[in-house]
């Protein structure tokens, strides 16, 4: 039988020194990995935040072709209504017959052919204190456009108007544009072949409306909430790229003022 080992006081010192080695090792791989823990979390933040910007980039991308998609039906809504006009004022008879009649006595008075009437019905719910507008539909869009130009320029009663057959979405930005007139902001708020139209000051240039975001450029413009760059709210007009898929109706600007009495006929008891 082999006899035991002596531990002697060098063998003590070099296990410490082992053990010293090895703790050191230890706080060293520990150390480590506290950076790379550290590194590993600061990598998922930028991570998370980097898909997060990704995702509000994408959400204003859908947003603003959910906006385009939306103005382009709304014109092509409208351009469906080219050839409609509306007529106020005329009493409810209950009678499709008699209203159609009515409106044929308007145009011989008007000196517009009746034969070019395609449809005429009421439009709306039935109420009791309101007098429901007439839907007239022409088979062409010449007559509508002779009404307005002859509106004004004929005995016709004064609680009979004509106005343009909007969009629900142009109805809408008409009474945000009135609301603005009836605060003093803007000069005027109108309708002219379709379109909803602005005008700040009385010799003012006129502005196309089209939508939600155009309306709040110009209110922040008239109301001073918001100071936007030069020419901004005139930037409301630039054309797109829709509006070359339809034929312009605009009639060319008169001078005198039989061109904005014209205007206005479009917008009695409107504005």
């Amino acid at each position: 039988m082999a006899p035991p080992k002596v531990v002697t006081d060098n063998n003590f010192e070099r296990l410490e020194l082992l053990l010293n080695n090895l703790s050191a090792d230890v706080h060293n791989i520990s150390s480590k990995l506290d950076l790379v823990e550290a590194k590993l979390a600061t990598m998922d933040i930028d991570e998370i935040k980097l898909n997060l910007t990704s995702l509000k980039e994408e959400n204003n991308l859908l947003k603003d072709e959910l906006a385009t998609l939306k103005l382009d039906a709304d014109e092509r809504d409208q351009y469906a209504r080219r050839n409609n006009i509306l007529v106020h004022g005329l009493p409810d008879s209950g009678n499709p017959d008699s209203d159609r009649r009515t409106i044929e006595s308007i145009l011989t008075d008007l000196s517009v052919p009746s034969h070019m009437i395609d449809i005429v019905h009421r439009i709306g719910e039935n109420h009791p204190d309101k007098i429901r507008p007439i839907l007239v539909r022409f088979l062409g869009h010449s007559p509508r456009q002779q009404i307005f130009n002859r509106a004004n320029m004929k005995k016709i009663p004064k609680d009979i108007y004509f106005s343009d057959h909007l969009t629900k979405q142009r109805v809408n930005l008409l009474a945000k544009l009135r609301s603005l007139k009836s605060a003093k902001l803007i000069y005027s708020a109108s309708t002219f072949n379709g379109n909803v139209i602005a005008r700040i000051s009385d010799n003012g240039k006129r502005l196309t409306i089209r939508s939600l975001s155009d309306y709040q450029r110009l209110k922040s413009k008239v109301s001073g909430a918001e100071i936007l760059p030069p020419g901004d709210v005139a930037n409301i007009n630039q054309p797109r790229a829709s509006d070359t898929t339809q034929p312009n109706t605009t009639q060319p600007r008169r001078t005198g003022t039989r061109k904005s009495n014209r205007v206005d006929s479009l917008t009695r008891g409107v504005e």
